[in-house]
């Protein structure tokens, strides 16, 4: 397209409204350019580097060809959407043809253009070898209860239902499901995250006349399209909307207006080139039906090219060996129904070795049973903990063995009270944050605490991220335990401030429960909206910062329902409406510990300190009781192991020094059980 070449990738980013065929691979483009940063310095980047190879290579480098390993994930809710092997294949052979080519129809270029139809050099395949070097055909099939998918990438994370990526540095990711909204798919351009990098496709676009694929979108093309958005090529109008402004930064295709629908006869003019030969409708990057599509330019292709080069897109996959057959095996390889567990819990572990083993040796540390011969075993896990899982698989003559370490943990219990102002690492230890999403997450903020008494808090901008309507976030506690015996008035009290965007905006805090190691949740708490709001004024044009006043203490979240429970787990989850930020501060349970035998509180006058806190190596635990009692000192690791302890015989006050150098650095509990009565300090180990 002969336009002025923008060095400014903002202006690359508007779209039109399409009628026939749907690309929303601009929208993704603005989405990322508005959501992060670095997405935005990455294009302009690659765009200097795309130019500066072009002026020093502007007919491409003679390389060998270039070989493009595909992983397709397969994300279907019904059997109609999980397409054959044979139509992904069709649809495999297709990309080989165009982006060599190899494809008959280049005998329809017109013979103005005939001298600027390109040969990419650029072969694709199914991947022979995933990303463990273990066997693979390159397809990866996923059922969903998610019936459709939009542009958000949703489809590319398996904790929304669709399939986490394989790595973007070694494979071409596509995703083939249900597109709603009329879209035929999306792609994201050379730059953006890893997670996300790849193709989308509506599962009717993906194939060439095999399968479930329907005209006027059943040559491939629509693939075809995309993977050249993946390799860093626009739409031929410029996305302007008709203005003749825009560009697609390729000089050979002429000068468009808007996309092309359908089947257009040549000569095609518009008000952008009124004069024949017109527009190159028949570029893969327009919108014609497939049958129209036929050609890349020269010029095109230098883009192409220009991605494998040094700082190029994708030059890494070069390196890539996913088109390349492992040896011979077995293959050891396995996976399990649960990662993250609770003590007692059972887990059920699935053979997916390659090359038929016909003998098992599995090992589980901290496991019972500790080892197996069975193809699918069946192990119970005790102790808190982080364990290994090695699997060897024997044929003939032949062994592989696969270990993965610290494959499953074992959730113990955090003794009470708990009380966490995120005034260090976040999360803090024995807490946890879940992103479904892979975007904006619970964070820790350094400007804001509680009633201006502290430094930090925990925080969820709903205001920045304008691409996360109807998600839920997560923050964890540590799973505690409460067999020790509670208050009948104990309370979960949290601080919190929010403040609306608009009048409209309902973003929400839960406060949710487990008592089954999480496998249930139930909601205790809830407030959004209005209701929420700590802060009378609306924020409409800056994330809010709450003053000192802003904030408000809730107390009101009774636990005498829990007392006697030995596993409890809390959840602060947001959703987000768009809005403005929600803070987070000073999480207590003020609950003083003791067994679960009704007798009474530990006295006001008996203390308990821990001396220095934070501690690098040694630290003293200091007892003053109003009267005597036989006292033993406990030390606990973040899971609830106990890593250490000290019978100081009866007394009434009394000093212990604890050495920790030889511990990791993280929080410990201790605990001074007097008689009967119970108490635990935190205690930080630099």
């Amino acid at each position: 397209m002969k336009k002025i070449l923008l060095g400014a990738i903002a202006l690359l980013s508007m779209h039109g409204a399409m009628a026939q065929r749907t690309c929303n691979t601009m929208n993704v483009h603005q989405r990322l350019l508005e959501a992060y940063p670095q997405y935005a310095a990455n294009r302009a980047a690659l765009e200097q580097q795309t130019q500066s190879y072009a002026a020093h290579q502007p007919h491409g480098a003679q390389r060998s060809v270039i070989m493009i390993p595909v992983v397709v994930h397969v994300i279907y809710n019904n059997a109609a959407g999980n397409i054959s092997d044979a139509q992904i294949q069709s649809q495999i052979t297709r990309l080989n043809l165009d982006y060599h080519k190899l494809n008959a129809d280049t005998a329809s270029v017109p013979a103005v253009w005939d001298s600027l139809i390109a040969d990419c050099n650029i072969q694709f395949c199914l991947a022979q070898r995933d990303p463990n070097g273990l066997p693979t055909n390159g397809i990866v099939r996923v059922h969903t209860t998610v019936s459709s998918w939009l542009d958000d990438d949703k489809v590319k994370y398996t904790a929304q239902g669709g399939d986490d990526a394989w790595p973007a540095s070694s494979y071409l990711n596509i995703w083939v499901c249900d597109l709603g909204q009329s879209l035929l798919g999306y792609s994201q351009f050379p730059g953006g995250p890893a997670a996300t990098d790849g193709c989308v496709i509506l599962n009717t676009a993906f194939g060439d006349r095999t399968g479930t694929v329907q005209a006027p979108y059943d040559l491939g093309r629509t693939v075809s399209h995309e993977v050249g958005h993946w390799l860093n090529l626009y739409h031929t109008w410029g996305d302007d909307n008709g203005a003749c402004t825009g560009s697609d930064l390729v000089a050979d295709t002429p000068n468009e207006a808007d996309a092309n629908y359908g089947a257009p006869a040549f000569p095609l003019t518009d008000n952008c080139s009124p004069n024949s030969p017109g527009v190159m409708f028949m570029n893969y990057m327009d919108y014609s039906d497939d049958v129209a599509l036929y050609m890349f330019t020269k010029g095109q292709n230098v883009r192409i090219q220009a991605n494998f080069a040094n700082g190029g897109g994708h030059a890494s996959i070069l390196n890539s060996l996913g088109c390349v057959a492992p040896g011979g095996g077995p293959y050891a390889n396995f996976t399990a129904d649960k990662l993250n567990i609770c003590a007692g819990d059972a887990v059920q572990f699935t053979d997916m070795s390659f090359d038929t083993p016909t003998v098992y040796q599995w090992t589980f540390a901290g496991g019972t049973p500790a080892t197996s011969t069975d193809v699918n075993p069946l192990v119970t896990y005790n102790t808190p903990g982080t364990y290994d899982v090695t699997l060897t698989v024997t044929k003939d003559t032949s062994s592989n063995t696969k270990t993965i370490n610290g494959y499953i943990t074992v959730k113990g219990t955090t003794p009470l009270p708990l009380a966490e102002g995120f005034e260090g690492t976040f999360p803090p230890a024995g807490w946890s944050v879940v992103n479904p999403d892979n975007q904006t997450a619970w964070a820790q903020k350094t400007t804001a605490g509680g009633f201006g008494l502290s430094s930090n808090s925990a925080y969820l901008d709903n205001y920045t991220q304008q691409n996360i309507r109807g998600q839920y976030d997560y923050l964890y506690t540590p799973v505690l335990d409460f067999t020790q015996g509670i208050t009948a008035d104990s309370k979960l009290k949290f601080d919190y401030a929010y403040a609306q965007k608009r009048s409209t905006s309902r973003d929400s805090l839960f406060v949710q429960y487990s008592t089954d190691c999480g496998a249930t949740w139930f909601t205790l708490w809830k407030k959004g909206g209005a209701g929420l709001a700590t802060a009378h004024a609306l924020y409409g044009n800056s994330v809010f910062a709450p003053a000192d006043t802003n904030w408000v203490r809730d107390s009101t979240i009774s636990l005498a329902a829990m007392d006697g429970i030995a596993g409890v787990q809390f959840a602060f989850v947001n959703l987000s409406n768009h809005g403005n930020a929600i803070y987070l501060d000073n999480v207590n349970i003020d609950a003083v510990v003791q067994p679960h035998t009704g007798v009474t509180t530990i006295s006001e006058a008996a203390r308990v300190s821990v001396v220095p806190n934070p501690v690098k190596d040694r630290c003293a635990v200091f007892v003053e009781l109003p009267q005597q009692a036989n006292i033993s000192l406990a030390l606990y690791n973040v899971i609830g192991q106990q890593v250490w302890s000290h019978d100081l015989g009866t007394t009434g006050s009394t000093s212990q020094s604890i050495d920790l150098s030889g511990y990791p650095a993280g929080v410990y509990t201790v605990r001074v059980q007097a008689g009967e009565i119970a108490y635990t300090r935190k205690v930080v180990k630099e």
